[in-house]
């Protein structure tokens, strides 16, 4: 199985940097990057579209599959890590917030939680359940719509599994950038998981 991982177009709470509900719609900007990566896609193959229901991404697959005209199934678990109530809407930079999310990633080794977000290992429960089903499909090549958080924990389980701890995770979430629309090709043979591109964003200098 050959699996094209895909983060959403860019969206207003992007271009305003804030932590977003889950009710914001792409950018003008977004929507085109979405196009311009549908065109992309579309002779390669791709049999299937799965995305996370939340809007940004919603919007952002079906630009993309008037390009593909393949099967669209939204999958809750494929949603952004869910952040603190107190946070959303917050810019990124707010002191308060950079202050509530240092806690939180203190106590990323245990099962605390600061309100009603996402820890570390309930993040990772729900790409588990993903990934064990994913490997259970019949198609040859499959497309994923997410985001960036979640998609790094999908790499973080297909190519570390049992032996990736929050720390690490925390270093692949800091250093490995996903831009929005880039493009990460992985493929399952023989058991096991292979990295054949990383973040490929070619199509927005086209």
């Amino acid at each position: 199985m050959k699996v094209f991982l895909i983060r959403h177009g860019e969206s207003e709470g992007n271009a305003k940097e804030i932590h977003q509900s889950d009710d914001i719609s792409l950018s003008d900007m977004g929507k085109n990057q979405a196009h311009k990566l549908g065109k992309r896609l579309q002779n390669l193959g791709i049999e299937v579209l799965l995305a996370s229901p939340i809007i940004r991404t919603q919007e952002s697959a079906g630009i993309i599959n008037e390009y593909l005209k393949v099967p669209l199934i939204y999958d809750p678990r494929l949603r952004e890590i869910r952040r603190p109530s107190e946070i959303v809407g917050r810019p990124l930079n707010d002191p308060e917030v950079m202050k509530i999310k240092e806690l939180i990633k203190e106590s990323h080794h245990t099962q605390y939680h600061y309100s009603d977000e996402e820890n570390f290992f309930d993040l990772r429960t729900r790409v588990q359940e993903f990934l064990q089903e994913l490997n259970t499909r019949d198609e040859s090549v499959v497309a994923i719509v997410t985001h960036g958080i979640t998609m790094r924990m999908i790499m973080a389980e297909m190519f570390l599994g049992i032996d990736f701890t929050h720390e690490l995770f925390h270093k692949i979430a800091s250093f490995f950038f996903v831009t929005n629309t880039g493009v990460t090709i992985c493929e399952h043979q023989d058991k096991v998981w292979h990295l054949l591109s990383w973040n490929d964003h070619g199509h927005l200098h086209c």
